[in-house]
């Protein structure tokens, strides 16, 4: 009983290990799926880096343009003085623009290292859930190792139940032949004791039949 116990204890264990390999296998595999859109994020966060700095060289162009534009205007004296409020306005949108960039590509190359981090980390993750995986494999084959040695006890078990039952009916007729033995020797016991207590009695018959025969012959 306590054997087959064991064995389906063992199977629930070998069960259960089976569905964490399982579950370590769907976990590597969302692991690299995940790591796959980071890295697909951090792509596009050098292209935004890329478009960036094309952004920031106009800027730098425009702000060159309107600078000479300012120094055109100031030459032309007072029939250049609305040309050169555009052309202020013009170096302040391009300085704005500038610092526009500069904070963006401040934050993109923020999730560029935090999506490179998260790669990395997803990348080591995937490993040790691969790790595990053996791991638990491993552990998963060894208890059905222990499983058939626990089924060959079971059945090596039942075998010596079987072979000790088999001796137990050979150990009563055994018994029952002894008993009948037994029966006979106590029979003829009785019966030589029997025919032990009779000798007398065939001794005086004997006695008494030689001296029958004495007298009939001395008479004749």
């Amino acid at each position: 009983m306590e054997t087959r116990e064991a064995t389906a204890e063992v199977d629930d264990a070998d069960n259960r290990t089976q569905q964490a390999t399982h579950s370590m296998g769907r976990l590597s595999d969302q692991i690299r799926q995940s790591a796959a859109t980071v890295e697909r994020l951090a792509g596009d966060g050098r292209k935004v880096s890329e478009v960036m700095g094309v952004i920031r060289e106009i800027a730098d162009q425009t702000n060159l343009l309107a600078l000479n534009a300012a120094i055109e205007a100031a030459r032309a004296g007072e029939a250049g003085r609305g040309f050169a409020v555009v052309a202020d306005e013009v170096r302040s949108l391009a300085a704005k623009t500038q610092e526009a960039t500069t904070r963006i590509d401040t934050i993109v190359d923020t999730i560029t290292r935090g999506s490179n981090d998260a790669t990395e980390f997803m990348r080591a993750s995937e490993i040790v859930a691969g790790e595990t995986s053996e791991a638990v494999d491993a552990v998963r084959q060894t208890l059905a190792g222990i499983n058939d040695r626990m089924k060959q006890i079971s059945d090596a078990t039942i075998q010596v139940a079987t072979a000790a039952e088999e001796q137990t009916s050979v150990s009563d007729d055994i018994n029952r032949n002894v008993t009948d033995v037994s029966e006979t020797a106590e029979n003829m016991r009785t019966s030589a004791e029997e025919n032990l207590r009779r000798v007398p009695e065939l001794e005086s018959m004997a006695r008494e039949a030689r001296e029958l025969a004495s007298r009939i012959h001395q008479k004749g």
